[in-house]
């Protein structure tokens, strides 16, 4: 064979590997492109997903709640006349009151220490500054 056999020989392989090289490299990149795709895809739902939520977020926050005020009913037309009630009766309207007045527990460990703080100012205590959320709750519930 001749030289200029052999090396019309060795460009023809060069040339096949190439061209599997080139039918290689396309697709991997096609499916390195796929990859891409659907990563995208992901990417792109998971951002609807939290931008969603981030409105209903929002949405729930911007909503003013109004707490429920109990209305003082109008007194008795004994005890508008001026006439006393009863001392028994009058012992139970006091703890009633005080019961009204102090929270249940579950109430309180609901409530924020800064709440909890609030609360005791209202209430006229003291010493309450400083003291952990179960202290306050302890003092709210005297």
């Amino acid at each position: 064979m001749s030289k200029s056999k052999k090396a019309e020989k060795a460009a023809e392989e060069a040339f096949e590997k190439a061209a599997k090289a080139v039918k290689e490299a396309r697709r991997l990149a096609d499916k390195a492109g796929k990859r891409a795709k659907k990563q995208a895809k992901q990417l792109e739902s998971t951002l609807e997903k939290l931008a969603k939520r981030a409105q209903e977020r929002l949405a729930e926050r911007s909503t003013v709640t109004t707490p429920e005020v109990a209305v003082p009913k109008a007194p008795k037309k004994a005890e508008a006349a001026g006439k006393v009630a009863k001392p028994a009766q009058q012992g139970a309207s006091k703890s009633k009151a005080a019961a009204a007045k102090r929270p249940a527990q579950s109430d309180l460990s609901t409530k924020t220490v800064v709440e909890l703080r609030a609360l005791a100012r209202e209430r006229g205590l003291s010493g309450y500054s400083r003291l952990t959320k179960a202290d306050l709750i302890a003092l709210l519930q005297r």
